[in-house]
């Protein structure tokens, strides 16, 4: 794919994703990735998965007050086993998951990094090659 087209989709993905982030929390495996997406201009509620619970406990925590999540973890292995887990206990909970913007980054950037906390700098790398490419 070329630059200037991941570019043109990671912007319209993060804009769309800081929409959906308006009535839904977002879901993140640590605090890293929570400022990252803070960079990336999501303001809405972002839930950190690594705070010492159980995944049974925050699943039964969170669905207490939402009954949908995004689900944006890592693109390793540990990412891909967590969002499996995940998905299942929230669903178990009655609680929406959605896995959209999950496999759009993964899509686009997993080749590249393989955490949301990496997402800044790719953004920040394609921008800078696109602008070379087109001076």
């Amino acid at each position: 794919m070329l630059e200037a087209k991941k570019l043109e989709l990671l912007e319209r993905y993060i804009e769309e994703l800081i929409e959906e982030n308006l009535t839904q929390p977002i879901v993140v495996e640590g605090d890293t990735d929570k400022c990252a997406l803070r960079e990336l201009g999501v303001a809405g509620e972002i839930l950190v998965l690594n705070t010492g619970t159980s995944l049974p406990a925050f699943v039964e925590n969170t669905a207490r007050t939402h009954r949908s999540v995004i689900l944006l973890l890592d693109w390793d292995r540990k990412g891909f086993s967590l969002t499996l887990q995940l998905s299942k206990l929230f669903l178990a909970n009655d609680v929406s998951v959605d896995l959209t913007y999950w496999k759009r980054f993964k899509d686009i950037v997993s080749k590249d990094v393989k955490d949301v906390e990496s997402l800044p700098s790719v953004v920040k790398r394609i921008a800078e090659k696109t602008i070379k490419n087109c001076v």
